[in-house]
């Protein structure tokens, strides 16, 4: 998991300001989902050291520059920080296909979901899954990530998912 640099960082940050471990499930949904503590925990401040680890000098002030009143995800990071490499062709469908999104499952693998488009804006979308190991039915929602669904998602990490999600995307479209 050290090689997972910035994900390492983040799940470090959250866990120090938490007092739990760094692979404690609560720690792991608030990365990739979201949490409701996250006005509770001072984790800028740690996040901001560890990802100052893991970076090149000329980041260090993006860095500081950092939001402090939102929820640090994974999705927060991807809208942030963006791409590492320069030279992907459509930068928004990575930024789609990286963020973490919550989709409805139909049939044959196929997805509903709110993909994002140019301007941090979603857009209603289809997709078609990977493989998945998930047990999954008509009308189930899950999480998914570069099109592979890791998780079903109960109505509470719904709501938590979309109130976190949102802030973030609220904070891009107004700044």
């Amino acid at each position: 998991m050290k090689k997972l640099h910035a994900m390492n960082a983040y799940l470090t940050a959250l866990a120090e300001a938490t007092d739990k471990d760094i692979l404690d499930p609560e720690v792991v949904n608030a990365y990739l989902i979201g949490w409701n503590g996250w006005k509770d925990f001072e984790v800028a401040a740690p996040l901001k050291r560890e990802l100052k680890k893991i970076s090149i000098p000329s980041q260090f002030e993006k860095i500081d520059n950092m939001p402090e009143d939102l929820p640090f995800t994974h999705n927060f990071h991807v809208l942030y920080f963006g791409a590492v490499a320069k030279d992907i062709p459509d930068i928004e469908k990575m930024a789609d296909h990286c963020k973490v999104s919550l989709g409805e499952f139909s049939e044959g693998g196929a997805v509903k979901y709110n993909r994002l488009v140019e301007g941090h804006r979603l857009m209603s979308g289809d997709l078609t899954l990977k493989a998945s190991s998930l047990p999954v039915s008509k009308g189930d929602k899950i999480f998914i990530h570069y099109r592979t669904p890791f998780k079903l998602a109960t109505p509470q990490e719904v709501g938590l998912y979309q109130d976190n999600f949102n802030r973030i995307l609220a904070w891009f479209t107004s700044s």
